[in-house]
């Protein structure tokens, strides 16, 4: 034997060194032991019942179809049932509301267990299955049957057997149709903005007394001709529709164009029948006579699907240069300032008594737009008696004024300081005098009526004012001229008021 002392298991304490022998108490002390696991009841208790074993899993019965004797079931759309009512029904081993269970399964509280899918399945189908119909169970994992995924038609979860409520909404074939109509509608709507677009900017279309769209010539040059013949008869309605004015326009009316035939009628009328351009736009040259002049010009013809209608028959003319003055062309006062005339001679009349127009005659015969230029040149002015007349009130009115000795007047000539030496002016001491040349210009002032109101005239003409004053510089008093400054305004009479007067600006 050998001498080695065995090595101890670290897992076991050491029982000499719980204690050491050198200590007093070692003796005294109890010895500990740790219990050993045991199955066995504490005493005191009645044995554990146990638990008891689980019942199992039962494998599933599953029986595959023979491939040489399945076939493709043939789809029966579901044929709608009317709902059922009365009292409900119960299914055999399910307890009703309000009714006790079974008493033994009361009593003993044991656990019915669950049925499987199977049997689930198979309840279901006894359920749905009709007297007098074969039961066929449903295979599972077979497409097409009956209430299955897959049968055409029929989303997931159909049941034939419910009552199937009227459907929601509408197919998709009628939202494609109310869509593609839509497309359709939109696209009618952009043709016709296009068509009148396209309309517009070939100018006004021809309008008939009946509403219509109709000029009834059978060529450009029979429309020229036409438009002639309707001015030098007098008919405004005919011409108007050949050309695409309105009624509306106080100028185009048949007053209007009596006036003008009554001033210079339009004779020997000739129309080149040979045109220039195309099937759409024309050009047509005519011959005539407007009183004792002959005119030629050139005509532009649109053709509107075989309606044809004079583009540039009509005259534009401006009348701003007589606002205010109850201007009259032919008799008829305009409701604008820019009109369309026909063809023709016009005379213009203006209802202020105090003006009248510039230049040698107040009548025009207007064949082209460069011929109503002439109406800029024309402007209105004063007549001799109410020249005189503003000479007068500027006269009195500026007396008036420089009679004053304050530093400001309402005509001007203000005097403000300190002045160019630094003298202050005295207020009351201001001397103002008319000189010989301003007593000229006075009695020489050329009136020139305001270009946006011509009932307001005024003149610029220069008038010249002598001015002394005292003035006041360290104390000491002084006077003299005034050699800058205290300018004369401008003066204004508006003879659209009753009783004119004069105001400096």
């Amino acid at each position: 034997m050998s001498d080695t002392p065995e090595p101890q298991n670290p897992s076991q304490p050491d029982e000499s060194a719980a204690a050491p022998a050198s200590s007093p108490d070692a003796a005294a002390q109890p010895e500990l032991h740790t219990p050993e696991p045991t199955s066995e009841a504490p005493e005191g208790l009645a044995p554990s019942p146990g638990i008891a074993p689980p019942a199992g899993i039962r494998p599933p019965e599953f029986q595959a179809p023979a491939a040489a004797q399945y076939a493709p079931p043939q789809y029966q759309p579901p044929q709608y049932q009317p709902p059922q009512f009365g009292p409900p029904q119960y299914q055999a081993g399910q307890p009703q509301a309000g009714q006790p269970q079974d008493p033994a399964s009361a009593q003993t509280g044991a656990a019915q267990p669950a049925p499987d899918a199977q049997t689930q399945q198979q309840q279901q189908q006894q359920q749905q299955w009709t007297p007098g119909a074969p039961f066929e169970p449903q295979q599972p994992g077979q497409p097409g049957q009956p209430g299955q995924p897959g049968q055409p038609g029929q989303p997931v979860g159909y049941d034939p057997s419910q009552p199937q409520g009227p459907k929601k909404g509408l197919p998709t074939g009628a939202i494609i149709g109310i869509v593609a109509g839509g497309v359709v509608l939109l696209l009618l709507i952009i043709a016709g903005v296009i068509a009148i677009g396209s309309a517009l900017s070939r100018g006004p279309s021809p309008v008939s007394p009946a509403g219509g769209s109709t000029t009834g010539a059978q060529s450009a040059p029979a429309a020229v001709e036409e438009y002639l013949t309707a001015l030098a008869d007098g008919d405004a309605e005919r011409a108007r529709e050949l050309v695409g004015g309105m009624s509306s326009d106080a100028l185009l009316s048949d007053e209007v164009l009596e006036k003008s035939i009554e001033l210079a009628p339009i004779t020997n009328i000739e129309v080149d029948e040979e045109t220039t351009g195309d099937d759409t736009e024309s050009v047509v040259s005519a011959t005539f006579d407007i009183g004792d002049e002959t005119v030629t010009r050139d005509f532009r013809v649109w053709n509107y699907s075989d309606e044809y209608e004079i583009f540039d028959g009509l005259v534009n003319v401006s009348l701003s240069s007589f606002a205010g003055l109850d201007a009259t062309v032919n008799g008829v006062e305009p409701s604008e300032d820019y009109a369309q005339a026909f063809i023709g001679t016009y005379q213009i009349e203006l209802g202020v008594e105090e003006f009248a127009l510039s230049g040698d005659t107040a009548t025009f015969t207007i064949v082209t737009d460069d011929d109503s230029s002439v109406l800029y040149e024309v402007q209105p002015v004063l007549t001799e008696e109410a020249t005189q007349t503003f000479r007068d009130l500027v006269r009195a009115s500026l007396t008036e004024c420089v009679a004053l000795t304050s530093l400001a007047t309402p005509c001007g000539l203000d005097v403000t300081g300190p002045l160019s030496d630094g003298a202050m002016p005295i207020d009351g001491t201001i001397q103002r005098t008319l000189t010989a040349e301003g007593e000229a210009a006075l009695s020489a002032l050329v009136p020139e009526p305001s270009y946006d109101h011509p009932t307001v005239v005024s003149s610029y003409d220069y008038i010249q004012i002598n001015t002394t004053l005292e003035a006041e510089k360290d104390g000491q008093r002084m006077s003299g001229d005034l050699l800058f400054g205290g300018n004369l305004l401008q003066p204004y009479v508006d003879f659209a008021q009753e009783s004119p007067k004069v105001t400096w600006e």
